[in-house]
């Protein structure tokens, strides 16, 4: 499900997530071809300069802008990362949160690597949407069984947690040692940031 303040009102479009994006990039005309997939697109180390420019060229100046949004999502590649997804974006205290809840499960063991990943998108999405001022995901957690198959079934299904992190401007900030949304004024700022989340995978 994603979310726009229109007219400063919520508006929400009911549409499996796969196909929203698709539903939207098409009625807007805008539907982006980004070929190659790049381990600054997985949320990973190694920089690209095709994944930098293609990024900066889709932010988005306008909430409001749905459409524009999920090309922007849709270039990140989070569904590489996140699996199928929705995303809400609603003012929360006064802040603009994009919500993204995530289909996928994550092993426990995981769940830091996971959340460094997610964490470095959110980083991005800061920057390259300045209205925004938190990015927030929750996914499913399992723990691990070490019992057989079908006890290991039963026991996914009861295990399975909610889990929920979150990146705002200020911990963004903190992390990177100036406001994150410096990196959304240029493409070269944008690559700056991309840099300094690959060195710290080293």
């Amino acid at each position: 499900m994603l979310h726009g303040i229109v007219n400063g009102k919520k508006k929400a479009w009911h549409i499996p997530a796969v196909l929203a994006v698709t539903a939207l990039l098409i009625a807007a005309g805008t539907l982006a071809l980004f070929s190659g997939r790049t381990d600054a697109a997985a949320g990973g180390g190694g920089v690209s300069q095709q994944y930098a420019k293609k990024a900066y060229s889709l932010r988005v100046d306008d909430l409001t802008d749905t459409a524009a949004v999920a090309t922007l999502l849709e270039a990140m590649e989070m569904e590489t990362l996140a699996g199928k997804y929705s995303v809400e974006i609603a003012p929360e205290s006064g802040v603009y949160t994009l919500l993204l809840v995530a289909e996928k499960s994550v092993k426990a063991e995981n769940k830091a690597s996971f959340d460094a990943k997610m964490g470095k998108k959110a980083q991005q999405l800061l920057a390259l949407i300045p209205q925004l001022g938190k990015v927030e995901w929750t996914y499913s957690l399992r723990s691990g069984s070490t019992g057989g198959k079908q006890e290991n079934q039963v026991n996914q299904e009861k295990q399975e947690n909610q889990a929920s992190e979150s990146v705002d401007t200020a911990s963004a900030g903190e992390a990177l040692g100036r406001d994150v949304r410096d990196f959304g004024a240029s493409q070269k700022a944008f690559g700056e940031l991309l840099a300094l989340q690959a060195e710290s995978d080293e």
